[in-house]
């Protein structure tokens, strides 16, 4: 179901990693503290705020990324459990097949179309240059 370029990702995280959980709207901080099997299914257990722990469904992963500095402040338990409750469904990571990543790790353009349309397009096209 993930794209294996974000299993590779995850498993190269340390226990502590500071991480953000954002749909681009919301944006919550916490700490990856490992990944592990529950009921038979592999969850992502998270550190917030007051040394408090939440586990996740690994379908969240695509909105989870490292961060670039350690957290001062980090989120509440309840809000991020809140926002996993009510989340809106990113259609691209299903149609992708791969995480959800920042703009300055994977820069990329996505043409939808109608295939005779995108074969006139190809031709266009002058990747770095």
């Amino acid at each position: 179901m993930q794209g294996d370029g974000l299993d590779a990702e995850i498993n190269t995280w340390r226990e502590g990693q500071p991480v953000i959980v954002s749909d681009g709207q919301q944006k919550f901080k916490a700490l990856f503290k490992g990944v592990e099997m529950l009921g038979g299914k592999r969850k992502i257990r998270l550190g917030v705020r007051k040394s408090g722990s939440l586990t996740v469904d690994i379908s969240v992963a695509p909105y989870i990324a490292r961060s670039v500095a350690p957290h001062t402040r980090l989120c509440d338990g309840s809000a991020l459990s809140v926002w996993l409750k009510n989340r809106p469904l990113d259609p691209l990571v299903t149609l992708t097949g791969s995480g959800r990543r920042r703009l300055q790790q994977q820069e990329c353009v996505l043409l939808l179309g109608p295939r005779h349309k995108l074969d006139d397009y190809f031709s266009c096209l002058r990747p770095f240059g």
